[in-house]
């Protein structure tokens, strides 16, 4: 036991202990449901592209998909050809980015301070929030996350001198533009600010930073050309208009200019004071050390940016989250010994190996499911439905059957409506397909009159299917 407390870690056990965290938390229980609504809406795109093989737009639902780019898509199809469409195949892009962004974070912090700075900034990220709730799905965050800090680490290199530095933070940059679309346009504003700050504009003249530029506008714009060659006038009123006018007019989320502010508050602890600490000793120091002021900048130019537009949701505050993270780092570094920075990696280990154990045996699911009532019918749907049903969805929000196309088909043609009318002329002009009616049990009860002509025939957790054939019988029943 002395010796084991007496154990000198090095560079290598303190990026091994963190990988293992990573992976535990990322893929740990992989025998549980934890997608969520857009999790499965990606997966379904990127399961499509695998069968379908038509790599160019991303199709959902019988319709064109532009509300992002699709970078991610393509490679979840990849992994889908490659590997298989389970679950687990579907997050594994996502907890391979944020392992990447936790392991650049301790690079980071090593490469321009010390071993202790890295580990514990990578180690405040990994125990945050938002960045665990959304390390374990498939989505755009992770990816985003690793596309922008690499971006902007490599932007770093080429401002000490390496000449490779500026163009690979434009092929970065370029990911960025092909994951997101313009949340890219941060790493440029950071990068600038930067140069402004340090007193090195100059550098605006190298050829090397005007390539990383191209190379960033030629990644995304390749694509957006043949777009354009192939869905014309569609491909920009949906991509470039609508993302504009969501942003700017907010879609029914009139959150204040504070929601980020009032949100950090909230989930960003125990981190919240050493990342202030942190920042005042970066703003203090009387050398203006490069990373710690892109650390600053970064931070800054993220949350300002979507605290001003008017569209917000929490989780578009992870790309500073590695920014904060590393003056978390410097400011624990600070304040710990070196005693017990040792300490706490000793015992962070121990936790992490009894966590490790204890999950791969434990009965009980940790993972949060938010669509109990159709992952338990998707069995019994699967049955019935066939690729010439028509399913409507009645006054519920839209991500509740998302589960439903990814588990039971994803050639489910599924309407969602919220008035009678359109309900109404939706089953008129289908006189020859047979129509199977989703709908909450309150909702039947406030307006029984729609369900006129419709049989349940099954129902979980209140959660209803109707069909209009008053013999329909599933051989299973829910459990």
């Amino acid at each position: 036991m002395n010796q084991l407390f007496s154990f000198e870690f090095k560079n290598r056990h303190l990026a091994l202990i963190l990988s293992g965290l990573t992976l535990l938390l990322a893929f740990n229980q992989p025998w549980t449901t934890s997608m969520d609504g857009d999790s499965i809406v990606y997966a379904t795109i990127s399961k499509t592209i695998a069968v379908e093989g038509n790599w160019l737009t991303p199709v959902y639902q019988f319709r064109n998909f532009f509300d992002h780019p699709p970078l991610v898509f393509w490679v979840n199809a990849l992994l889908f050809k490659l590997v298989g469409s389970e679950e687990w195949v579907a997050k594994l892009f996502s907890g391979l980015c944020g392992l990447g962004v936790v392991l650049l974070v301790f690079h980071m912090g090593t490469r321009y301070a010390n071993p202790y700075v890295g580990f514990y900034g990578g180690l405040s990220m990994l125990f945050t929030y938002d960045f665990v709730k959304y390390l374990n799905k498939c989505r755009l965050d992770m990816p985003l996350v690793l596309f922008f800090t690499c971006a902007l680490y490599f932007f770093l290199r080429g401002v000490e001198g390496n000449k490779k530095g500026f163009p690979l933070c434009g092929v970065f940059a370029g990911f960025c533009f092909l994951t997101t679309g313009v949340v890219a346009g941060g790493v440029f504003l950071t990068g600038f600010l930067l140069l402004l700050d340090l007193k090195k504009l100059s550098l605006l003249k190298k050829k090397e930073i005007w390539i990383g530029v191209f190379i960033s506008l030629a990644i995304p714009g390749l694509w957006i050309l043949a777009q354009f060659q192939a869905n014309g006038r569609e491909f920009f009123d949906q991509y470039f208009l609508w993302q504009v006018s969501r942003s700017l007019m907010g879609r029914n989320r009139p959150y204040g200019i504070f929601y980020y502010a009032g949100h950090l508050l909230q989930v960003y602890w125990p981190w919240l004071p050493f990342f202030i600490h942190g920042v005042v000793i970066s703003f203090k120091e009387t050398e203006k050390t490069p990373l710690w002021r892109m650390a600053m900048i970064w931070s800054a130019v993220v949350f300002l940016a979507f605290s001003v537009v008017k569209f917000k949701i929490h989780y578009y505050l992870l790309p500073m989250f590695p920014a904060m993270s590393l003056l978390v780092g410097r400011s624990l570094d600070h304040w710990l010994s070196v005693e017990k920075k040792q300490a706490g990696i000793k015992i962070i280990a121990m936790v992490g190996i009894i966590a490790s154990l204890f999950l791969a045996v434990s009965p009980i699911t940790f993972h949060h499911n938010r669509y109990p009532e159709i992952y338990k019918m998707a069995p019994y749907l699967k049955e019935v439905f066939t690729e010439e049903d028509l399913i409507l969805v009645y006054r519920d929000q839209a991500g509740i059957t998302t589960p439903a196309l990814y588990l039971i088909n994803d050639k489910l043609e599924i309407h969602y409506t919220y008035k009678v009318e359109t309900l109404r002329n939706i089953i008129d002009s289908h006189p020859s397909r047979r129509i199977f009616l989703y709908a909450d049990e309150q909702v039947v009860k406030e307006e029984p009159d729609v369900f006129i002509g419709f049989f349940p025939f099954i129902e979980n957790n209140g959660k209803r299917f109707y069909s209009q054939d008053p013999n329909l019988r599933l051989s299973g029943s829910i459990p």
